[in-house]
């Protein structure tokens, strides 16, 4: 019964590069079709080159990146073109055969300015050199720039690896999943206290709301009532 219920979603993939500069470079790319300036701060680039989507990363107020240290997620892909990074980082089966959590360290990482600090998470994803250069490449283009600044530090994270094998999901064809996501609370009933939530069984699947919309389900077993949805 439990195994027809995990079974009734089917992962997704989900690919994120990080790449991090001296400056936020991509100010200068704020064009319109009418040749007016406006700086490039917040939001995102849409692109149907493998880079995908890119994200403007905002100042640890929210506020956009305008000078100083800045960050972009570089690359944003939840579709087919992840297959066009799997020549340009370790494959990912090797993880599971040598019984490794994470990826195995890439032969030739990207070393940027500021490899003397340590950040465990960061330095576990490391990009490999090629991966760097070519989406360096891939914001050239899609900024309208013959270049990029130098990449001070990369990192990537594909959540088709082990052990998670996507970053989100979906209901299968056919599926009640009005039903399943009813049954798959608590699977085996009150013989057993295991309950399951998250994003992949509810009607919000990829987001965060559906993990919060299944967490409340959960806690109305315990009798506890959720927060209202106003705030």
């Amino acid at each position: 019964m439990i195994q027809h219920l995990i079974a009734s979603v089917t992962p997704r993939p989900l690919f994120k590069l990080f790449t991090t500069y001296t400056n936020p470079w991509w100010r200068a790319a704020g064009y319109t079709v009418d040749g007016k300036f406006v700086p490039v701060e917040s939001g995102r680039t849409v692109t149907d080159l493998p880079v995908r989507q890119t994200y403007y990363w905002p100042k640890d107020d929210g506020k956009p990146a305008t000078k100083g240290p800045s960050m972009l997620m570089a690359s944003y892909d939840d579709g087919t073109d992840i297959g066009f990074w799997d020549g340009l980082r370790p494959r990912r089966h090797q993880t599971w055969q040598a019984r490794r959590q994470v990826a195995e360290l890439v032969k030739n990482p990207y070393l940027g300015a500021s490899k003397q600090q340590s950040n465990s998470e960061w330095d576990k994803y490391v990009a490999p050199t090629p991966m760097v250069e070519e989406v360096a490449r891939q914001l050239a283009t899609i900024h309208g720039l013959n270049y990029t600044p130098k990449v001070r530090e990369a990192a990537f994270r594909d959540w088709g690896d082990d052990p998670f094998g996507g970053g989100w999901n979906s209901w299968n064809i056919g599926v009640k999943s009005w039903e399943v996501k009813q049954n798959i609370i608590q699977p085996f009933g009150t013989d057993r206290s295991l309950y399951i939530c998250g994003e992949a069984y509810s009607d919000a699947q990829g987001w965060v709301e559906g993990a919060l919309e299944t967490a409340d389900m959960v806690l109305e077993k315990f009798g506890i009532r959720a927060y209202p949805k106003n705030g």
